[in-house]
């Protein structure tokens, strides 16, 4: 046999080789064109339908191609939370606002925050009758702090914050160990030794007083 009809047999057998590689690979990673038209309606993209099909994204990629069925980065044409049109390089929200919604950290907002600190303060005060223990002073939610008796088993301050981002259950146990006390009797509690009427003023010195 010669050399030309040797390399058309071994180029032939190569081709015949490589069709059945390629034939092999598209029968096991196979995705029939119903299930990509299912996963396009419901605007996954190539990386989540690789995952569903445990196949890389270039064979998702190619699978959508060979059906020529229509893929977009941007398959989602309105925004998931008001509906609104996308536009530009918006992929799935119109605004942050409604970014913000959708992952919940509206909740932790400021004004939410505080709000639902003020409400948890509200609701204990209320349980030691809205007022200062000591003088009964009830005018001012923000004059109205907690004491705890005993500093050691103090777990934490109970600012509004913490107040906002804890369970009722743990606000519950912590002011168990408070009194509550207006800021006047708070300050007074923490610090009887300065007492105005118990202080006493060192001499003054006069300036240009020889020592």
């Amino acid at each position: 046999m010669n050399n030309v009809a040797h390399e058309f047999i071994y180029t032939e057998k190569s081709k015949i080789l490589l069709f059945s590689v390629l034939s092999y690979e598209d029968n096991h990673n196979m995705i029939t064109k119903e299930k990509l038209e299912n996963y396009l309606k419901e605007n996954l993209t190539k990386s989540q339908i690789a995952q569903q099909e445990n196949v890389t994204i270039s064979t998702a990629s190619s699978w959508i191609k060979k059906y020529k069925l229509s893929y977009s980065r941007r398959s989602i044409q309105n925004c998931v939370v008001c509906n609104n049109p996308l536009c530009g390089n918006q992929t799935k929200f119109c605004s942050l606002e409604c970014h913000n919604k959708l992952n919940n950290k509206k909740y932790q907002g400021y004004s939410q925050q505080r709000q639902r600190g003020i409400e948890k303060k509200l609701k204990l005060i209320a349980l030691r009758g809205s007022k200062c223990e000591y003088c009964g002073y009830n005018k001012n939610l923000a004059s109205l702090q907690f004491h705890h008796i005993d500093p050691n088993e103090k777990d934490d301050q109970m600012d509004m914050r913490k107040l906002s981002n804890s369970t009722w259950e743990w606000c519950l146990k912590e002011f168990a160990k408070c009194q509550v006390l207006c800021a006047n009797c708070h300050a007074e509690t923490h610090f009887p030794h300065l007492e105005i009427s118990k202080l006493v003023l060192p001499p003054r010195i006069e300036l240009g007083t020889a020592h």
